[in-house]
């Protein structure tokens, strides 16, 4: 495990990656952090319904800081990670991509759900 702030530990998802490709001949998930910002129940699964199969981890799931978001952000977390967050839009149906500098050391793609998704 990699301990990321004080508090939060998550699996050595590079090394987890690795031996899950090699055995299974697969490629690499992007790891994706996923907040609720339109309050609706349910969101969290919806969003994974939809971007797990297309090739993507949820690392982190929680409520964003703010029930009133109405169009849904899918940020890059850095310019190599936008084709990434292209394909998570695609995913869902909805949304706006957009590129941040900051890096998370979660996600890749971090996922701000406003109430134009529906799933």
């Amino acid at each position: 495990t990699d301990l990321v702030t004080e508090s939060i530990e998550v699996p050595a998802y590079p090394e987890l990656d690795a031996l899950m490709a090699g055995f299974f001949d697969t490629s690499t998930p992007t790891p994706a952090i996923v907040q609720n910002g339109s309050g609706a129940p349910g969101v969290g699964e919806g969003v994974a319904t939809q971007i797990i199969p297309a090739g993507f981890r949820i690392t982190l799931s929680q409520n964003a800081q703010t029930f009133d978001v109405e169009t849904t952000d899918i940020f890059a977390n850095g310019v190599e990670f936008e084709d990434a967050a292209k394909r998570a839009r695609e995913a869902l149906g909805v949304g706006r991509v957009r590129v941040s500098q900051v890096a998370s050391g979660i996600g890749d793609v971090q996922i701000i759900v406003g109430k134009d998704f529906t799933a």
